[in-house]
């Protein structure tokens, strides 16, 4: 069983929970870091951002760095071709253990189908059917599931959605409270920025040019926050990138500790005398 995207625990779904919903939801300036090549014919090698073999997202969407929805067009065409068994619009309840000690892992997987937008007031109540798997991977990520302090506006939703008879979704019923109870006081104090209901997630911009405003401060530096810095700027925006460690002038062996080069040929563009509204960047900064 592969635990994917909107599949989670214990929050009802208000996405059509398409294949790539992660990837359907990137703003739309978002691509590939990583270069697509269609070299069958050539080696034996995959196209990095392949999933399958045979497969080439450069071949299939004539695409070097794919955008979120190519790529999911891609997901889906392989789904379609293997005939994979895809559940959608299924909340995840819980994970149990029942393997006996020993043997063979073997786990049970309460799930739920979830009704959409379109059929919840019509929709019955949901059962929960028990899936058995040996094996469990949770693909889950952190871009639709960012640690954010709900806004006022947010709290009040929630509240009359509670008024009204609905479930109330909110960051204990996320499990996010539970989580820090287990923690000390002087690390909540430290995962917790005051001020932080009055930023946007990069998950939450459905397109860099189109958002209100024109000058940003971006909190985080490496590959989402200068990609944050380079679309802003491109659509004539002003903003200043405040980032821990000077990630643009980083160079390392160690591809995760500097940026990639396709990132950093973009940003050596929006930074290059003559651009009419470069980034500032800012670091190293706590």
């Amino acid at each position: 069983i592969f635990v994917c995207g909107w599949s989670y625990i214990g929050v009802p779904s208000k996405s059509k929970q398409e294949v790539g919903e992660s990837f359907q939801r990137w703003p739309a300036e978002m691509r590939f870091i990583s270069p697509s090549f269609n070299q069958q014919g050539w080696t034996d090698t995959f196209d990095l951002n392949a999933i399958s073999k045979g497969t080439s997202p450069a071949y299939s969407l004539h695409s070097e760095h794919p955008s979120g929805a190519e790529y999911a067009s891609y997901l889906s065409a392989i789904v379609e071709t293997n005939k994979l068994h895809v559940r959608k619009l299924t909340e995840v309840v819980s994970v149990r253990d029942i393997g006996a000690a020993k043997e063979l892992p073997l786990f049970a997987v309460d799930v739920r189908s979830v009704p959409s937008p379109e059929e919840k007031d019509v929709s019955p109540e949901p059962t929960t059917e028990t899936l058995s798997a040996r094996y469990i991977v949770w693909a889950a990520g952190e871009f639709q599931y960012p640690r954010r302090t709900d806004t006022t506006k947010e709290r009040k939703e929630g509240e009359e959605k509670k008024s009204d008879g609905g479930e109330e979704v909110t960051r204990e019923s996320m499990g996010w409270e539970e989580k820090k109870s287990d923690m000390g006081e002087e690390r909540k104090k430290k995962m917790e920025i005051p001020g932080s209901e009055l930023c946007l997630h990069n998950s939450q911009v459905r397109s860099w040019a189109e958002i209100p405003g024109d000058e940003f401060i971006i909190i985080g530096g490496y590959e989402s926050g200068v990609d944050a810095a380079i679309n802003l700027a491109r659509a004539k925006k002003q903003c200043r990138v405040l980032a821990s460690t000077p990630c643009w002038n980083t160079k390392t062996p160690d591809p995760s500790a500097e940026l990639a080069p396709y990132t950093a040929a973009r940003l050596r563009d929006v930074t290059a005398p003559g651009f009419p509204s470069p980034p500032e960047l800012l670091a190293p900064l706590r």
